[in-house]
């Protein structure tokens, strides 16, 4: 009778119904359901997505690079795995995760700098690099972004430096622009693009001024007066430089040149993205903050070998 009453409050407790157990054989297959990742929507701490590797062979490169036969088999690995496992240096590419092989083939009117990297690769593939080598002369932090010549005519590595002649850190940054200046010269050819902030008194003025200066072809030597009269310049004193002097009679004329060259600047800086100074850019590849001698010297050395 205890028996009787324990199986029936049993009964109740499961809700008066029990699920027959189903057992699987041991040598029954177990299908499971497979779970696609799309790693274009995985993103890093800095936003962009990760590396999603591609799969280009050697004769999709071709296109590119010359001399692929002259490759054996090691230094073929070398290169393929540099394009193949290597983040694509400009936008969108980078943000998107993309590899340089993948970026490559998309052919992109803000990526033209990709042949030039696949380019790199080889020359370190070639000469028996390791793998790690190609990497760091085609992988960078920061997209490339495509910056006008302002003079034409100039020959050399173009750096591009995003100045506010107010801010301290621009002129720290000189620094370190001024000693490699000293020992490449020619080389290396200077532009500037002003970026005055706005918490900056009188730096919109400075950055007329230099623009005036840019004008009159003086536009380094300006920069160079600026540099030496320390972090805070004087607007007055700088207006007194000889270098204005000379052309003065041709005010008029350098006013109407100055409104244009003052829009194309403010659309640079727009369009380049530039927030805070100090940004430079070599033959290109963007490199903000303030950077050692020897990291600002890598890129340009890098550039020359181009």
């Amino acid at each position: 009778m205890k028996k009787l009453i324990v199986f029936v409050l049993w009964i109740a407790a499961c809700g008066g119904e029990t699920e027959p157990q189903v057992l699987r054989s041991s040598s029954e297959p177990v299908v499971s359901t497979p779970v696609a990742m799309d790693l274009g929507a995985v993103r890093r701490p800095d936003g962009k997505s990760v590396l999603r590797a591609s799969h280009l062979r050697l004769s999709d490169l071709t296109k590119w690079v010359s001399g692929t036969d002259d490759l054996n088999v090691d230094e073929e690995q070398v290169l393929l795995d540099a394009v193949n496992q290597t983040t694509a240096a400009c936008e969108p590419c980078m943000s998107e995760g993309m590899s340089l092989g993948s970026c490559l083939q998309r052919a992109l009117a803000s990526c033209t700098n990709l042949p030039t990297l696949v380019q790199r690769a080889f020359r370190v593939a070639i000469q028996g690099g390791e793998l790690s080598e190609a990497q760091q002369a085609i992988s960078f932090v920061e997209p490339w972004q495509e910056l006008p010549a302002q003079d034409t005519s100039a020959e050399g590595v173009s750096v591009t430096l995003a100045v506010d002649y107010l801010d301290p850190f621009t002129h720290r940054a000189w620094k370190s622009w001024q000693v490699l200046k000293a020992e490449y010269g020619d080389a290396l050819r200077f532009q500037f693009l002003h970026a005055p902030h706005e918490r900056h008194t009188g730096a919109d003025e400075l950055s007329k001024l230099a623009l005036k200066a840019r004008i009159l072809g003086k536009e380094m030597a300006f920069h160079e007066a600026v540099m030496a009269a320390g972090e805070s310049p004087k607007l007055n004193e700088l207006r007194e430089l000889p270098l204005f002097k000379e052309k003065s009679e041709y005010e008029v004329e350098l006013q109407q040149r100055l409104d244009p060259l003052l829009l194309e600047n403010i659309s640079d800086v727009n369009r380049l993205g530039v927030d805070s100074t100090p940004i430079a850019w070599v033959d290109g590849y963007r490199v903000s903050g303030l950077r050692s001698v020897d990291v600002l010297q890598r890129f340009v050395d890098l550039a020359l070998a181009d």
